[in-house]
């Protein structure tokens, strides 16, 4: 499934896959895809493409089967972390928290995905600058 990257549409973008579609299958060799690392690598050449060509990836999260989980909406935002990347390397989840000590992450039991969330009304200590893109500074 990493090989995907070598498909429409992703095959539209300049920059080369064999690196994403490397890593990609290295980890998937030591994780199940329960945690949806392989969308996490698709999104990352994506990102590359969009930031390196005018070209965009048209719907590549349907066709790869990957979720369009909201990462920024106006007045909130989130922060999504692998929660068996977190566990191998020793890090408790549940120690863990933004800037301000209340602020800490939840961990989706399906997905083990850990999420940090936060919104205009609680800002959790981080600095939200608007540029040519928006960028949210997590301190």
């Amino acid at each position: 499934s990493c090989n995907l990257l070598k498909e429409a549409p992703f095959s539209s973008c300049d920059i080369d896959p064999k690196p994403y579609i490397s890593a990609c299958i290295d980890t998937l060799c030591s994780y199940s895809d329960l945690d949806h690392l392989r969308c996490q690598f698709l999104e990352a050449y994506a990102r590359a493409c969009s930031l390196k060509s005018i070209a965009t990836l048209e719907d590549w999260r349907s066709k790869a089967d990957c979720c369009d989980p909201p990462v920024c909406s106006q007045n909130s935002a989130s922060l999504s972390l692998v929660g068996c990347l977190l566990e191998d390397k020793g890090i408790d989840y549940s120690v863990l928290h933004l800037k301000e000590p209340t602020c800490r992450g939840q961990i989706d039991k399906q997905t083990h995905m850990v999420t940090f969330s936060f919104n205009s009304d609680n800002l959790c200590g981080t600095e939200i600058t608007v540029g040519s893109l928006l960028q949210i500074i997590i301190l």
